[in-house]
This record gives C-alpha cells, structure tokens and sequence, in this order.
C-alpha cells in the first residue's frame, strides 16, 4: 500500500486536464482559435479510439484463453480503464470486501465528473479575477468533454457492472465469481452484488444506449429546426466528429461495444463460441468500417482501422492457446458452418442482385416535369423536400436520373408511380415536356399540378392554338412517339381541370416549405403530412447566412438560395437562414458568415445593397450560378442611389457604397448549380462548406458594434484594393477616415474614363 502513489498523481491530472481544458479554450487565444480546436477534436478522438480498444483487451482477457507472459501482466495492467481499483490500492484506504470495492466502482465515474466541475467551478472564479471580466466561460465545452468519456469508457462500464454475472464452477462443484474466486456464487454477499449489478446496469450501459438511440433517432428532425439546432450543440461530440451523412456510427460503435461486452457473461460455459463471437464482431465492425468510412478527419478512419485490426490479430494469434480438450466436436461445427455459409452468401448475393435488377430497382415514386429554363432549380427544391418526407422514395429529375433521352417517354409508361407537373412559363413551347405529359396523361399515371411564378393558365382558344404555333421539327417530334394534336390538347385541358397547388416564390418561405409538403404528401399519396419544423427565419443564434436571391430579380435565384440554406445547415449543423432584407442580417446578431449567391440581375436590386451595407465586416464568401453578369451600363445608376434597407444611414456617400460592392470583387466565386447533377452538387456543397470552415468559432456578437465603425472597416478594406502599400494612411476629413488617394479622386462609377473602364473589364473577369 505505501507503494501504489502513481495511479492517484495520475488521476489528479487528468482531473486537472479535463476541468481546466474548457477555460484554456474561452481564455486563451492559441487554445481558443478554430484551427486548436479542430486539433483538439482530432486528438481526442484518437485518445478515445485508443481507450475503447483497451477496453476491448480487457475483454478478450476474459476469455478462456491460457495467456502467457508478459502478456498477462500488460493485459492486467491495462485493466484500470475498466474500473478495476485494485491496481490503484482502493482496499488500503476502505473495506477490502468485494462488495464495498464494486459501490466504489460504480460511482468513480459521478465521483469523476464532480471532481472535474469543482475544479472548472474554481477555476472560472481565479480567471474571471485575473481577467477581470464577470462573464462565466461556457460549460458546453465540459459537457461535451464528459460525453466523449462516457462514450469512450461504455466497454469498461458495461464489464465492471457485469462482474458480478459471470460465475464459474470448480472442481469442487461450487460456483464462484470468475475474478473474485473468494465470493461463492447464491451467497449473501454474491446476492448484494446482483442487487447492486442490477442498478448498475440500468443506470449505465441500458441507460445510455437508450439515450444514445433516441439522440440518433430525433437527429434528423433536429437539423431541420433552429430550436432542434440548439439541442444538436449540446451532442455536437457524439455527431461532429462524424459526416453528416454517418451521423448514426456513434451508435453502431456503442452496440458493438456492449456486444463485446456481454459476451465474456453470456456465453461464459462455452469457450470456443465464446472466442467465435468476439472474432465475428470485431470483423463486423472493420468491414462497417471499410464500408461507412465514417470519420470526418482521415487520420481518424485510419487509426480506427488499425486498432480494429490489430485487436482481430491478437485473438486469432491467442486462439491456440485455448484448451480444446473438450470442444472438438463445437469447434468442427463451426468450421462445418463457415465452410457451408461461403457458397451461399454468394449465392444469394447474386440472386439479390438479380431481384434488385429485374423487379423494382427502376421504378419511381414520382418523376418531375418542368422546363429547365424556368423552374429547374425548384424541381430540385421540390425533390429535396419530398426525399425529407420519404427518405426511401425514389424520384425521377432528369439531371440526375436521366441517361438516354429516347427512353424518357418509355420510362414514364412503366417505372412511374406519379407524375408531378410544374407548369411554368415555356413548359408547353417544350416537345419534350408535352410527351412527358402526354405520355402520363394516355397511361393513367396519376398526374399532381403545381403552377409556379409567372405561369398563367390558357384559355381555349389558346389550347387549342399551342400546337398550331409550334415549328415542324416540334410536332414530328411529337408525331413520331404517337401523340397527335387531339391528344396534347386533351392533356392539356385535363392540367387545368385537377387541384393545381400555387407555389409562389414571392410568398414567405414558411409558405414555400408549407406548399412543397403538401405536394410532396400528395405525390406519395400519403396522408395529411404533418409540417415539419420550419427553417430558421431569424434569431440571435444563428451562424450562417445566404442572401442572393429576390422575387423581384430572379425566382430561380429564390430556389436556389433555398437549396443551398437546407444543405448548410445539415451539413454544417448550424443554424443557417436566407435572407432578403438588411434588418434580417442585423437581427441575426450571432452570424458569423455570409454566404453570397451571384444571380442574374443580383445588383439591380436595392434591398441587397442594404444587405451588404448591414455588417461589412462580417466573413463573406462569394458564389455564383452561372448567370450572373457583371452590371455595366446601370452600375452607374446603382451606386448613385443608397440601398433602401439602409435609410437610417442617409449621409452615406457615394463612395460608401461603390466600395460596398467593391469589396465583393476580391473573393473568387465558387459554383453553385443546384439544376445540376446530384454529384455535381454535392461536390460543389464539399468545397462551399470548406471554404467557410468551423463557423462556431467565429460567431459574432453586436456588442461594440456601431455603424461607424462598419463604414471604417469597408473604406478601408476598399482602399486597400486600390492604393499601394506605401500610401495607405488614414486622413481625417471632418467626418470619417478616408485613404489619401480617394480624397483627391473621385470614387469609381462606371466607364467615367478609360481608366475606369479597363478596371471595370478586369473586374468582370474576376467574377
């Protein structure tokens, strides 16, 4: 007992470590940053990889393998991270029964998490003293420290609570507890240890699978609201560290992790099945692995790998070591049994595969018609909507889907459940659209109608003069897959004689999702849909914004801008809302990026300006959708008018707000093309999310915050762009600080001079 010091130093320190790790992080800068907070994730990620497969050792210990040294003395050594306090000396300082030793196991980890608090209590006090600041760092920071330990350490929890389970006879005929031989199994004590086994476990490994399942199972309906986005903060260690779209791997490690764990109880009288199980779970979970590839961070896809790989190692190199006196014949049994099982998960693979081919692999539950021109970014709005109200459904947008155009009109006959037609200006000047419609219409596919911006509906004589006007070429098309004029003109009176739902992108975006939910209800024939939670619309704690796209300019920038607002924030797991007025950006005190779409005729429209005008200093990154054009013989005319969200502000001058949109030429756009392929879109969506990197670490506060200082920063950032470095003092003119140049010239407008125009040119080439 006077020996054993070392294990208490060391639990000290990590009491410390963890308790003082949240303040370095709020206090100190270099432990603070974004960049040392990645670092820090990673790291502990890596620590809590290794301590699960430790646990996993502890485990394989317990079976009934005749394990050699040093071995043996590494692998007891090793069990402390399954709460054996033995090896610490807990029995010098309190009762040495196995009883008093398991309640002082069960409640190390409380005593643990305590311990870490007051140490985090105490230290807030000291720095809030030497910084001399009485605000409180956060606990989420600790919170989520305790989660990663909780997880980490499930395999070590799950065998202590077990122990007393796992009883053994000896040739004596009497039963003892496998690690305390001196406990005889259906004695008084024996029987307090279950008692105390039972609350154990429900509190420990049942308690928090439980918890842990139904995290899992709320995640995807939490990342659709702002509320939801907050709960998700408090969990950000369980999900973070994942992709987005691996978020349940935290699940399927903590069921594999007590599987590992029952086994050593369970199958406790049958050594050879017992090393069989762990082996196929420990294979299970390396080809999930490989499979899922789940980790955000490679390193940690690795390093998984390995351990995985080296715990399968070692219990097939410790396989010889068992004493197969008396288990040949289960032994051959399972041999037999893989042996046999080899041939036929080929062959049912291959008839699977032959099921999936020739059945249902090709059918769709909807399929989307429109024109590509004018509502092609809110066909894609519309799928995304209907994938979140059935994950399963499989619908048909031709950017995705569609590989051979002479099959489109074959496909619709055979492979469509409903056809969802979105009339839109140009759909009926489209061969292509009316043989879709056409098609559906001869077939009694069930048809649903959304009539979108700036369609308006024929009257008869219009019908009947639709195909009239078409050129040749249009109607042989058409002729040639059987369809005459007495057809189109039949479909197209029956478009106008169902329910057409309204979806107007002028209207709110609650009434934009409202409206696409019901179309996606009424496709899927399913029943009233319940509304989910809506996107964020505003609020102090949201983190990202998306503003580029206005009614008044563009409705497909509006689709676009809204595709773009429900990636960001399921992939980013922040709240992320689209904006259109410059209040909306100010009431969004936390933001801490702006994501800044570029459509056609984006400049052209005043409240944007006042967008930009909001918070200048705020991180920015440029995208574009391909129509974007550079405003040439109106910037003139844009640049003389102040932006109308910002009418408080009416002394701006001209120059102000030149360089508002100055200052959006030093970013290189990024692509954004939601009309695109999926594929296309998510590797657009990869580069758009590095690009704004760990948002959470840069989030703002409105505290300091005064328009002047705005104006300042965006003056400045626009004389940096122009002056050289020697020349970029500040020169106090009566009002604000100015760059030396501009007070001599004037600010740029357009083709004033050739100077200007040769700058405007290079501009546009940057966009």
């Amino acid at each position: 007992c006077e020996g054993i010091v070392w294990p208490w130093v060391l639990g000290l320190l990590v009491v410390l470590t963890v308790g003082c790790l949240p303040l370095l992080q709020s206090r100190c800068r270099a432990f603070g940053s974004s960049r040392a907070a990645a670092s820090l994730l990673v790291v502990g990620v890596m620590i809590g990889q290794g301590v699960t497969c430790i646990q996993a050792l502890e485990a394989i210990r317990q079976l009934e393998i005749a394990w050699i040294e040093p071995l043996e003395s590494w692998l007891s050594f090793l069990s402390l991270l399954s709460f054996d306090l033995e090896i610490i000396g807990l029995s010098c300082y309190v009762s040495s029964q196995v009883g008093s030793m398991y309640l002082c196991a069960l409640l190390s980890f409380p005593i643990f998490v305590f311990s870490t608090w007051v140490v985090f209590r105490l230290g807030s006090a000291v720095a809030s003293q030497i910084w001399q600041s009485g605000s409180t760092p956060d606990t989420g920071n600790l919170w989520n420290i305790h989660l990663l330990l909780l997880v980490s350490l499930y395999t070590g929890l799950s065998l202590m609570v077990f122990m007393p389970f796992e009883c053994r006879g000896n040739p004596a005929g009497i039963a003892t507890l496998v690690l305390h031989p001196q406990v005889i199994c259906g004695d008084y004590d024996h029987n307090m240890l279950l008692l105390l086994a039972v609350v154990g476990v429900l509190v420990y490994p049942l308690a928090i699978f439980a918890a842990l399942v139904r995290i899992t199972w709320k995640y995807p309906t939490w990342l659709s609201s702002s509320k939801g986005i907050e709960t998700l903060q408090q969990f950000r260690i369980i999900f973070g560290k994942f992709k987005p779209e691996r978020f349940y791997y935290c699940l399927l490690i903590t069921g594999s992790n007590l599987v590992i764990a029952i086994i050593p109880v369970v199958l406790l009288p049958l050594p050879v099945i017992q090393v069989s199980a762990m082996c196929c779970v420990l294979w299970l979970k390396q080809v999930a692995l490989c499979f899922l590839w789940p980790w955000k961070d490679e390193i940690a896809n690795w390093t998984d790998l390995l351990l995985s790989g080296g715990l399968l190692l070692l219990l097939n190199l410790a396989a010889p070591l068992m004493n197969l006196s008396h288990q040949t014949h289960s032994l051959g049994i399972l041999m037999v049994v893989v042996a046999v099982s080899l041939p036929v998960v080929l062959c049912c693979g291959a008839i699977f595969y032959l099921a999936c081919r020739l059945l249902n692999s090709g059918s769709y539950a909807a399929f989307l018609s429109h024109h590509k021109g004018s509502s092609g970014v809110l066909c894609r709005h519309l799928k995304l909507v209907m994938k979140k109200v059935n994950p399963r459904a499989n619908v048909f947008y031709d950017a995705d889907n569609l590989v051979d155009l002479t099959d489109l009109f074959q496909i619709i006959q055979s492979d469509v459940k409903c056809m969802v037609v979105v009339l839109s200006p140009g759909l009926f000047g489209s061969p292509w659209c009316t043989g879709e419609i056409c098609t559906a219409f001869a077939g009694d596919v069930p048809i649903v109608v959304v009539a979108a911006d700036g369609y308006t509906a024929p009257d008869y004589d219009e019908v009947n003069m639709i195909v009239s006007n078409w050129p040749d070429l249009h109607r042989h098309t058409l002729v040639n897959y059987g369809f005459d004029e007495e057809i189109v003109k039949t479909a197209f009176a029956y478009l106008h004689r169902v329910q057409v739902f309204d979806l107007s992108r002028s209207q709110s975006l609650e009434t934009q999702e409202s409206t696409a939910l019901k179309v996606a209800t009424a496709a899927f024939r399913l029943p009233e849909q319940v509304a989910s939670p809506p996107s964020p619309t505003s609020g102090r704690g949201v983190c990202v914004l998306v503003c580029g796209g206005s009614p008044a300019t563009s409705h497909e920038a509006v689709s676009a801008c809204l595709i773009l607002q429900m990636q960001l924030q399921v992939r980013l797991r922040v709240p992320t809302i689209f904006i259109q007025k410059a209040p909306e950006v100010t009431a969004a005190g936390g933001a801490a990026c702006l994501v800044v779409v570029l459509t056609k005729g984006l400049l052209e429209d005043p409240d944007f300006g006042g967008i930009i005008m909001a918070k200048p200093n705020l991180k920015r990154l440029v995208l574009s959708d391909g129509t974007f054009a550079f405003p040439r013989a109106y910037f003139k005319r844009i640049a003389d008018s102040p932006p109308s969200g910002c009418q408080e502000q009416a002394d701006i001058d001209d120059f102000v707000v030149t360089a508002a949109f100055q200052s959006l030429c030093m970013h290189i756009a990024l692509l954004w093309t939601p009309q695109g392929s999926e594929g296309l879109m998510i590797q657009q969506l990869n580069q758009i999310c590095h690009r704004i990197g760990d948002v959470e670490s840069t989030m703002l506060t409105d505290a300091g915050e005064s328009p002047k200082s705005d104006r300042i920063g965006l003056e400045h950032s626009f004389a940096s762009s122009r002056s050289t470095p020697g020349d970029r003092g500040l020169v106090r003119d009566g009002r604000e600080d100015r760059p030396p140049e501009l007070m001599e010239k004037p600010p740029f407008r357009g083709k004033d001079t050739a100077e200007d125009a040769e700058r405007e040119e290079m501009v546009s080439v940057r966009f």
